[in-house]
């Protein structure tokens, strides 16, 4: 029958260290997140610490684009470069999927 295996007094220690600081880290941020404003109201500021931030839902933004730009001088007095043929081989196999055979291998049918 096994016998469990016991976790040794320094790896007890670590993990409980570990698991202690993870709760604190926890803990923190709770706190930090949600219990904070509660217990501890923040302090009225003077009006001199405050910079006005103009809402985004107020500026007025309008664009004209100019969609006419190719009917300009640029692109209407492109040349062509020449009309050169390309040759296309035939390339590959007639059929792909046919076995192939080597010298050193023997045909297996």
């Amino acid at each position: 029958m096994l016998v469990q295996k016991k976790i040794g007094n320094s790896k007890k220690n670590i993990l409980i260290a570990v698991l202690v600081l993870c709760l604190l880290v926890i803990g923190y941020l709770i706190y930090d997140s949600f219990l904070a404003e509660m217990i501890l109201p923040q302090s009225a500021e003077s009006d001199s610490d405050l910079t006005e931030v103009t809402p985004l839902g107020t500026q007025n933004f309008e664009a004209n684009f100019v969609v006419d730009f190719l009917t300009k001088a640029p692109f209407t007095n492109l040349v062509s470069a020449g009309n050169f043929s390309i040759d296309i081989n035939q390339a590959g196999r007639a059929n792909p999927f046919a076995v192939v055979n080597y010298a050193a291998q023997p045909v297996v049918k």
